[in-house]
């Protein structure tokens, strides 16, 4: 069979508990489904194109719920310019945050370098058969997007330029999203039972406290997208409601969070460092010849040297010694290299029995030995005693030999009773 260029296009909005097919420029969905609760129904998604199949090959825009993904925050590192690393750190950081990694199609957000990241995963056998789906109804995937990056770019210029946070509900399910700049960083979602309000409330709450640069929003801008009867307070700011036109020209300028794979633009700091990269080029071409006269002018006496060589001196007293602490010190860090990360990160999640939630994780400075080093967590606890039986486990499980608690507050009545926590444990190969 021939391959055709797709005309025309569809944009399907699956949310939790309801989808809707739209086609191009109407506001009247050609076909609606309702999803089970616990699982995405791809045979419903199927079913609903089937409905509108089409003669023509056509493109398929699909804007999923948050409620269906697993979502983790990235903290910047190197490894993320690397495709296979990043997809690896990314798969760590998700399963740090209780979502799994196994059999995830991965997408990850293109923020600059020293940027939060924030990477969505989506089943890949959903993915594969909505996939076989559209194609089945004469539909090509165009993108597969998270709603929450589609809100994000539509009303980006109605939301604070720095930081905000915004809560999306619909008719099965609230999302509370922490954007930057119009980018999402952060969201968590829960499904409802006919309350929206109340567990809004409870993940603004939540986010406020566990991220200090969410403390100061005194703000929580809301998109309802189905209708939902919404109990608004002093500091919730609605948002205009968004139409299938709004989210299908979102969808087209989300970027990286998309599961359809193919080659994208560079961003804007990609050209400024390919810009830079190639000033530095023209600047080192003009430098090359008197680079070359430098060379030619040095090599005899160069040679010179070469040909009687002068046997180095051993470094002695304080010289000797500095140089085999730097030596030591080197080694260290090498072996530091080398670190268990699978292992490490088994044991530090918390168990069921101990009600702890981890904040973050970071591998602290090696306490001069060079096999082994220090985790250092932070957490909150249902109360004190919660977090005394996760720091007894934390000590007891292999690969740490011990485990210290190194500051604790407790949160008051804002916290009902929960501990915030720091420990360091101590780790050996």
């Amino acid at each position: 069979m021939s391959w055709v260029e797709p005309r025309g296009s569809c944009l399907l909005i699956v949310g939790a508990r309801t989808a809707r097919l739209f086609a191009a420029d109407s506001v009247t969905p050609l076909a609606t489904a309702e999803l089970e609760a616990t699982s995405l129904d791809v045979a419903a998604l199927g079913a609903l194109l089937a409905q509108a199949s089409r003669t023509t090959r056509t493109r398929l825009q699909v804007v999923i719920s948050d409620a269906w993904l697993a979502a983790a925050e990235l903290p910047w590192s190197e490894a993320l310019l690397v495709g296979l690393e990043a997809h690896e750190h990314a798969r760590v950081q998700l399963e740090l945050a209780g979502q799994g990694a196994a059999g995830l199609d991965i997408a990850i957000d293109d923020a600059p370098p020293g940027s939060l990241r924030i990477a969505c995963a989506l089943p890949r056998a959903v993915l594969e058969a909505l996939t076989a789906a559209a194609a089945a109804s004469h539909f090509e995937l165009d993108c597969v997007v998270p709603l929450s990056s589609c809100v994000g770019v539509a009303r980006r210029e109605a939301l604070p330029a720095d930081r905000a946070l915004v809560g999306l509900v619909d008719a099965g399910a609230v999302s509370l999203a922490t954007l930057v700049d119009g980018r999402v960083q952060a969201v968590v979602s829960r499904v409802h039972d006919g309350n929206p309000s109340a567990v809004l409330e409870g993940l603004w709450r939540r986010q406020r406290l566990r991220d200090a640069a969410s403390a100061s929003l005194e703000s929580l801008h809301l998109v309802n997208m189905d209708g939902v009867e919404t109990a608004t307070g002093a500091h919730v700011v609605p948002l205009a409601a968004l139409t299938p036109a709004d989210i299908a020209t979102a969808a087209r300028r989300v970027g990286a969070l998309d599961f359809v794979r193919r080659p994208r633009a560079p961003r804007a700091w990609q050209w400024a460092t390919a810009a830079a990269l190639l000033v530095a080029t023209v600047g080192l071409g003009w430098q090359s010849r008197e680079v070359q006269a430098e060379l030619s002018t040095n090599q005899a006496a160069l040679q010179a040297l070469q040909a009687a060589p002068v046997r180095p001196k051993r470094p002695e007293g304080a010289a000797r010694r500095a140089q085999e602490e730097e030596l030591r010190i080197a080694r260290m860090q090498w072996s530091a290299l080398e670190l268990p990360l699978d292992e490490l990160f088994a044991a530090v999640r918390p168990p069921v029995e101990a009600r702890a939630a981890l904040l973050s994780v970071e591998l602290a400075a090696p306490r001069m030995r060079a096999n082994g080093s220090t985790v250092r967590l932070s957490g909150e606890a249902r109360d004190s005693e919660a977090m005394t039986l996760y720091l007894a486990h934390l000590g007891s499980t292999r690969p740490f030999v011990g485990a210290e608690l190194t500051h604790h507050e407790a949160l008051g009545a804002r916290g009902g009773g929960a501990h915030r926590f720091t420990m360091e444990a101590t780790w050996a190969r």
